[in-house]
């Protein structure tokens, strides 16, 4: 196939379409060798259908990817329960493949990093706000974050924006309103994208969000566009088509690859990035902005795989020339983990708008405000954080099954079903704010769901003495509604033993019609 060489800086990466049969194989150069990436769009929970597709292109291309990236819709159902926190329509509400991976049937052949898009398994995520394994190989970003592989930094954004609920704190969890927090799980929120942009001093090298940024299609083919999508006409004329605070991001961060799906349909474009944009701030600034001047973003979306459909133009892959001593591990990145700790007093467990710090220019210094309102980490601050991890940034093989995992015999049979899932502690949750020394939005999401919590999978999987009706009985209700407000939690309150969950090995399985689509 005809590759082209995207504009860029020195370390320009080429992109590469499966859909052509004369496409070269990808060879290393001598003094550097190559990060072989594949992108996905939107997966739709159809994981066997991309590793199969990767996995013929590295026998006929003679190749061996390292990394895999989706851009949302993934999809991680762990079992028919976790359907009901699934939002779509009916028909659309399928189990898919990911839960073979979730069980331990399979692995996945490649390193898998995804981030959350408008159709998720949102009980799952829940558990994971600032990221975690939902099965190995497999890394979820959670809302949002940054994490380094291969050398690279790579930034993730989870959702879709929605006006209404930008503003709001993260309060979504299990059980979720059926026309309420279940939708409002998926969306975007300011804070997030506040803490992103703490990074624009910094090399990004990809960045990924499921919907585009609003705005993007004037950088690229927009005639072409409206040929294949023409009801698209009236949201890019009124700039509604996306997300307007990503275009903002775009600039700031300058990444040189932006990666998203959402719309079905695959789309490019290039922005030039004016280096008269970073000339802003003090000397030190104009000096570490330097890093990202006179640079391009190469944008990307993608389309999703559909059967019967092979030209759907859901997968490309990327060559990124990397070091030859560069570590094929996945780390924290320590810039991001410094980003969380000081604006972790911006997190806040509620449905209401939060105010984030701002720059308020007044031209009487008194009336200026003294709140913090510039994350980017200090020398301290940086220091800080290699202390707590003891200078290993490695993201540890830690994961645990949390909800029960779908039983192979009774899929297909009568459509099985199960009740809703419940919500569970994860340890990965734990163990990294507790390193961190930040909330833990899953411990709270706990509290405020006790009537609604199972004891983790991993708990009781090898011991099924717990298999028992008098273990299974629910807990005493805990009413929150005594004059308080549901979503202020008392942090100081201990953490749950297994006397404060429900039991859910089998999954309470149950048949229902409901299911059945």
């Amino acid at each position: 196939m005809d590759s082209k060489e995207l504009e860029g800086d020195a370390s320009t990466s080429t992109i590469k379409d499966f859909e052509s049969d004369d496409q070269p194989e990808m060879k290393r150069a001598r003094h550097h060798k190559h990060l072989h990436v594949a992108v996905a769009g939107c997966s739709h929970g159809q994981m066997d259908t991309i590793y199969e597709r990767l996995t013929n292109v590295e026998k006929q291309r003679n190749v061996k990817f390292d990394l895999l990236l989706c851009c949302g819709d993934f999809q991680a159902i762990r079992n028919h329960g976790d359907l009901h926190y699934f939002h779509a329509p009916p028909h659309h509400r399928k189990l898919g493949t990911f839960y073979k991976y979730y069980s331990g049937e399979k692995i996945a052949p490649i390193l898998t990093l995804f981030i959350g898009g408008n159709h998720e398994s949102s009980g799952y995520m829940a558990e994971l706000p600032y990221g975690g394994w939902v099965a190995p190989n497999i890394w979820y970003m959670g809302y949002a974050s940054v994490i380094q592989f291969a050398g690279l930094r790579i930034a993730g954004l989870s959702g879709i924006f929605k006006s209404n609920d930008y503003n709001k704190g993260h309060f979504e969890r299990p059980p979720f309103q059926e026309h309420g927090s279940v939708v409002s799980a998926y969306h975007v929120r300011s804070i997030d994208v506040f803490r992103l942009k703490q990074l624009r001093d910094s090399k990004i090298d990809i960045c990924m969000s499921h919907d585009w940024p609003a705005g993007i299609t004037d950088f690229g083919d927009c005639n072409w566009l409206l040929k294949r999508k023409p009801y698209f006409a009236e949201d890019i004329q009124f700039n509604r088509l996306g997300n307007p605070a990503t275009m903002n991001l775009l600039h700031e961060l300058k990444p040189l690859h932006w990666f998203a799906a959402h719309l079905h349909v695959r789309f490019t474009a290039v922005v030039h990035h004016n280096k008269d944009d970073e000339e802003k701030g003090t000397k030190t600034d104009e000096i570490k902005s330097s890093i990202n001047s006179s640079r391009v973003t190469n944008f990307l979306a993608l389309d999703k795989p559909m059967a019967n459909e092979n030209r759907r133009r859901f997968l490309e892959y990327i060559d990124i020339p990397i070091s030859e001593d560069s570590s094929m591990e996945l780390c924290y990145d320590p810039i991001w983990l410094a980003i969380l700790r000081t604006t972790d007093h911006l997190t806040k467990f509620t449905d209401r708008s939060i105010n984030l710090p701002l720059e308020t220019p007044s031209k009487n210094v008194e009336e200026k405000t003294t709140e913090r309102f510039d994350f980017r980490p200090t020398k301290e601050e940086l220091e800080t954080v290699n202390t707590l991890f003891s200078s290993d940034f490695h993201i540890p093989l830690n994961f645990q099954r949390t909800a029960p995992p779908e039983i192979e015999p009774l899929i297909g049979k009568g459509k099985p079903n199960r009740q809703p899932s419940l919500y569970y502690r994860n340890p990965q949750s734990q163990q990294f704010c507790e390193k961190l020394g930040i909330q833990d939005l899953n411990l709270q999401f706990a509290q405020a769901s006790v009537n609604f919590l199972g004891i983790p999978y991993f708990l009781s999987e090898n011991t099924q003495s717990l298999i028992s009706e008098e273990i299974s009985t629910k807990i005493p209700n805990k009413s929150t509604n005594n004059g308080k407000n549901p979503e202020e939690i008392d942090l100081e309150e201990d953490e749950f033993g297994q006397n404060d969950f429900i039991v859910d090995v089998k999954g309470s399985l149950k048949n229902s019609e409901n299911d059945e689509k």
